[in-house]
């Protein structure tokens, strides 16, 4: 039973295990895959998947109430397009009601960010503690349940494109850090083209994470400059890591406001008590504070 604890098999079956358990939670339980949210009923995702087969990225606003950011008075969200890419398959077939499925993807995600994190705690734990062995397993024991049904997933559970979006982005992250750990041990080409592609895909699911590789390309080109192994070639790796996921979300945000950054004084919440108490805390919209909320 230790030995099994230290191998891919045993991170593969706790990632599926732990996307059943989310699952059962974004369904109340009931695993029906049409559960919705618990406060809108907005198909945010599947509308803008239905809007981008049709030429565009401006959807229908009852399918975001209340957080539509309008832009030549149509409305947009500033969600990245990346949840929508799955259900481009859907759409045609189930409509945007039915294939919104927000429960089925919260599990997906859910699971490949349990698999991207054990499995780089089992790598990790192969490098400090290569002769392996009860400490190694308790370790990762340890943190299979700490970073699956101990951890802030479950509370990401209610099917909604804030939640869904916030774990595609914390999976796409941590597949991202898995890979850059192996290309960093072991420089295979594959695996660094793996890590930019992953945390562009966080970056387009999640607008708040896209300097994420930014700081990794940084320690990249910093790495090599001390180990005088700095060269054009690395510098422009370490770019393409740092610099893509920030303008797939910029390029993302001009398509749809036709600047980098929507306009906050087109955001329909504005008049919401909460937003306004933030406001007030802040002296500007723009600004952000220690009285910040």
């Amino acid at each position: 039973m230790t030995r099994f604890l230290l191998t891919k098999r045993f991170v593969v079956l706790w990632a599926i295990a732990v996307g059943l358990y989310i699952f059962g939670w974004a369904t109340k339980w009931t695993f029906d895959p049409r559960t919705a949210g618990a406060y809108w009923g907005g198909r945010f995702f599947s509308a803008q998947a239905d809007a981008i087969l049709n030429g565009r990225l401006w959807i229908d606003g009852k399918y975001l109430p209340g957080e539509c950011y309008f832009s030549d008075g149509k409305c947009y969200g500033y969600y990245g397009i990346i949840p929508s890419i799955p259900r481009l398959a859907l759409v045609p077939f189930l409509g945007i009601k039915a294939s919104e499925m927000s429960a089925v993807f919260v599990a997906l995600s859910a699971g490949a960010a349990m698999w991207g994190a054990l499995d780089l705690c089992r790598r990790v734990l192969a490098r400090v503690l290569p002769e392996g062995g009860g400490v190694a397993s308790a370790y990762l024991a340890l943190a299979a349940v700490v970073l699956g049904p101990g951890s802030v997933m479950v509370l990401l559970a209610d099917p909604y494109m804030y939640h869904e979006s916030i774990l595609w982005s914390i999976a796409a992250t941590m597949i991202g850090v898995n890979l850059f750990w192996r290309w960093w041990s072991e420089r295979r080409t594959s695996q660094f083209v793996g890590a930019t592609i992953a945390f562009v895909i966080a970056a387009g699911s999640r607008p708040t994470v896209m300097f994420v590789a930014l700081v990794l390309a940084l320690g990249v080109v910093v790495a090599a400059y001390r180990s005088r192994q700095l060269s054009l070639g690395v510098v422009a790796s370490a770019a393409a890591l740092g610099v893509l996921p920030i303008l797939w979300v910029t390029g993302v945000l001009f398509a749809k406001f036709g600047t980098p950054l929507p306009n906050d004084d087109n955001y329909e919440g504005l008049s919401y008590i909460y937003v306004q108490y933030i406001i007030s805390n802040n002296g500007r919209w723009q600004q952000f504070s220690p009285r910040y909320m």
